[in-house]
């Protein structure tokens, strides 16, 4: 689950770019979702973001 909050304008692209270029699953089709009924909580929201910015500095760590 790769997790993204939106702008202020409350949309947001389903692109890799949205979600700071990080892919859980390279070459594999993906799908966008809104929560718009907040059923995930925002302590996840954070962890979830906070785990696949980890995964990106790894990434580069291994890449320089």
């Amino acid at each position: 689950m790769a997790v993204v909050r939106a702008n202020k304008s409350d949309y947001v692209f389903c692109d890799p770019s949205s979600f700071e270029g990080v892919d859980p699953v390279p070459g594999v089709d993906k799908e966008c979702y809104c929560d718009d009924r907040s059923k995930v909580s925002s302590k996840l929201v954070n962890m979830t973001i906070e785990y696949w910015r980890g995964k990106a500095e790894e990434r580069a760590a291994r890449e320089a």
